[in-house]
């Protein structure tokens, strides 16, 4: 998280509390599950889609956030009280800022890379199936992470896969 610190300095940031909404796949299911969880947690979703307003994300373009430049799309995330995402990217940048979250998968773009990572954090649990009831959506929702224990895991998989890198550059 330090590493991205930088980014924020001397910008503008999100201050009112949201959730950061970043679909790729924009489709009623997905957009259903955002709104149980605007609904429950009563905050405005905020769309950080970079295509709102083009196309099929026409619908979306009330909603969007307006970002400037990378660095105030990642303090849309940073700043959040939650993230609902099917990105992996939304995935990482939520874990890396420690913001709790829902996410969910599309086999066409690479399930078993957010298995994958949920797994090592042991947060599979937070991987919604396409069939989640509003009950399941909220179960998640009220769960909480223990963002000690998903750093240490990090942190130690990182020192592991520099380890082997090392080597291998070594030999």
């Amino acid at each position: 998280e330090k590493d991205f610190l930088p980014l924020f300095e001397g910008k503008k940031t999100v201050s009112e509390k949201h959730i950061a909404t970043y679909l790729l796949d924009v489709k009623q299911r997905k957009n259903n599950v955002a709104n149980v969880v605007a609904d429950f947690l009563k905050l405005d979703l905020r769309y950080l889609t970079p295509f709102a307003g083009v196309g099929r994300f026409a619908k979306l373009k009330a909603l969007s956030a307006e970002y400037e430049c990378p660095s105030q799309w990642l303090s849309n995330i940073k700043y959040s009280a939650f993230v609902v995402t099917d990105s992996f990217h939304g995935l990482c940048f939520s874990l890396i800022f420690r913001r709790p979250f829902v996410v969910m998968g599309n086999v066409n773009r690479g399930l078993d890379r957010f298995n994958s990572i949920l797994s090592l954090v042991g947060l599979s649990d937070r991987l919604l199936p396409s069939d989640a009831s509003e009950q399941d959506i909220q179960k998640v929702v009220v769960t909480p992470i223990d963002w000690e224990d998903v750093h240490e895991r990090l942190g130690s998989f990182r020192n592991r896969s520099l380890l082997f890198l090392q080597g291998s550059l070594d030999r």
